[in-house]
């Protein structure tokens, strides 16, 4: 299996903060568990595809306690160990990552830009713009948390 987490030594390797923020901005009531509705949105958000009754079958599969819920601890456990769950989720963690290269799990916004002028991008003023609302504390970085935000509010998963 490919590693569609950052792997540098002292920052995000062998760690699941990526998925713990997955975990964590879908958890809209915080009640430290995911429901077959959330479960699907997330999935959804992070490119799986799929519908419930689907995401239902792999709910119960992920689950170790409960049918109708996901603890964050089962969540990280089972996009981990399933192959096809953590591929097909791993577009955003690799965007991010992209940009990541000092693995702190932040990136400024300068660099962003740059990136993206590297990569071929016009980075005019809707672009530089969106990067300004990602960094929602305004501390010139942009996060994982305020990326997976951004990117979660954009295609209707949460309201934040």
């Amino acid at each position: 299996m490919g590693n569609f987490m950052p792997k540098k030594s002292g920052g995000w390797e062998g760690d699941d903060r990526y998925l713990q923020t997955e975990f964590k901005l879908m958890d809209t009531d915080n009640d430290g568990l995911l429901s077959t509705g959330q479960l699907t949105n997330l999935l959804l958000a992070l490119g799986f595809g799929g519908d419930e009754a689907q995401t239902e079958m792999l709910l119960k599969g992920m689950n170790k306690e409960r049918e109708d819920t996901l603890s964050e601890e089962e969540y990280v456990e089972a996009v981990k160990s399933n192959e096809e769950i953590f591929v097909k989720t791993s577009k955003l963690r690799v965007i991010f990552g992209n940009f990541d290269d000092t693995n702190e799990g932040k990136v400024s916004k300068s660099k962003i830009k740059r990136r993206l002028l590297v990569m071929g991008f016009e980075v005019d003023e809707a672009m530089t713009k969106a990067i300004e609302e990602t960094d929602a504390d305004r501390d010139g970085f942009v996060t994982y948390d305020e990326f997976l935000t951004k990117h979660l509010k954009n295609k209707g998963f949460i309201q934040k």
